[in-house]
């Protein structure tokens, strides 16, 4: 030997299980209410949803999944069973659950299925099987009713956090809104308050940290905006809640660039390169528009996407729950006012048919909840009410309310 560092080559991970797609069926040996016994998936079937955590071993974990089993009322609410599977073996299983803290178990207190995959072939099936190291790595999957595999996700987000996420997926998948005792963490910035000390801004590099001073936030930090009641801690959540944001401002309405100004305006001119005399100018003359398309060059499919706000209502981080709504109304009557190549439906998330959602899900129309941008941002805030898609007959012609502009 030389003496110098020989780098092994690692097994390439295997991808996650895509989905939307059939949830492999599995009968695994399970620790549960005291005493060993089997899980079928199949018993689940056209009964329940099924969230599955996969973890990678017993007695290290004990506060991974603790969270899980402290907040399962909040998934039988939403009709979902929730069990945790490892490569260990059931026996494994036991000691951990009713081992003591000092010796990293879970002293009885956990109350779900702990699933045993000794051989690894179901979290294979699943794609969540670290060949490198024989285990399973941290990952979570929901299963709907029929057996298909709606979501999953590998993760290093804090359980709390992971189950909010899981938890706002399930009520999307459902068309219903999330329990209401879910962790504050998904949404710090619609409870952030005036004023308070200045805040540590963990995006130490971005826009926020530069612009946002002390002496700014003892100046505006106590301002409320008219039309939604906005403040500069919820602008600035994300840039204090997240380490990697360039930007990391929100607006929550109009109002916010004109109370939010000695904020607003030098971080708006720096990220567009703009002075502060620059003006915007707008050109609606269709006829002064000039392609630059080869004519000999097919085009198969163009996409235009113009998001537009409306006057009087928040913008979605900051929009009032009654706002939202009163944009989905009013946005109703107008498409029902749309006639020959324009007409359409509208389709709003609550109370959706599954075979609604599923087309959309097909036609790639649909949106999702579980972005935490957008979670601590506030907007995701009374999903998936006042939400929803339109589209014309023809699928060429489709608006989304509410999502993260009104339109």
């Amino acid at each position: 030997m030389d003496g110098r560092t020989v780098s092994l080559p690692q097994t390439p991970r295997m991808p996650l299980l895509q989905t939307p797609g059939p949830a492999p069926d599995f009968t695994a040996a399970a620790y549960v209410n005291n005493s060993i016994g089997n899980v079928n998936l199949r018993d689940y079937k056209d009964k329940k949803y099924v969230v599955i955590l996969f973890y990678p071993m017993d007695f290290l974990f004990s506060e991974t999944l603790m969270p899980l089993s402290n907040r399962s009322q909040e998934f039988k609410s939403m009709n979902a069973e929730v069990m945790a599977m490892s490569t260990d073996s059931v026996y494994s299983h036991k000691a951990f659950a009713n081992a003591s803290k000092s010796d990293g178990g879970m002293e009885g207190m956990f109350k779900l299925p702990l699933l045993a995959d000794r051989s690894g072939k179901i979290c294979k099936k699943y794609g969540v099987f670290d060949a490198d190291e024989g285990v399973a790595r941290k990952a979570l999957v929901v299963i709907d009713p029929s057996g298909t595999a709606r979501h999953m996700v590998a993760t290093s987000l804090t359980m709390d956090r992971l189950i909010d996420d899981t938890l706002k997926a399930l009520a999307t998948f459902q068309g219903k809104a999330p329990p209401a005792t879910m962790s504050s963490s998904s949404s710090s910035s619609s409870s952030a308050s005036t004023g308070g000390p200045f805040p540590n801004i963990r995006s130490k590099h971005s826009l926020v940290a530069k612009h946002v001073t002390k002496d700014k936030w003892d100046k505006l930090s106590n301002i409320k905006t008219k039309t939604s009641g906005f403040t500069l801690a919820k602008a600035i959540a994300c840039a204090v809640e997240f380490d990697n944001q360039h930007c990391g401002i929100y607006a929550g309405d109009w109002d916010s660039y004109r109370d939010f100004a000695p904020v607003f305006d030098p971080i708006i001119q720096e990220y567009h390169g703009i002075s502060p005399s620059a003006k915007h100018t707008s050109n609606m003359n269709v006829s002064e528009l000039r392609g630059n398309v080869d004519s000999e060059v097919p085009v198969h499919s163009v996409r235009i996407r113009v998001g537009r706000s409306i006057d009087g209502f928040g913008l979605s981080p900051g929009i009032t729950k009654d706002q939202r709504l009163g944009v989905e109304s009013l946005m109703k009557k107008a498409f029902a006012n749309l006639t020959g190549d324009l007409a359409g439906k509208y389709y709003p998330l609550t109370g959706m048919d599954e075979r609604v959602r599923q087309q959309l899900v097909d036609d790639h129309f649909l949106f999702m909840s579980g972005d935490r941008n957008l979670q601590v941002a506030g907007m995701e805030r009374d999903w998936p009410e006042g939400r929803g898609i339109f589209h014309n007959d023809k699928k060429t012609f489709l608006v989304w309310v509410n999502e993260e502009d009104q339109l």
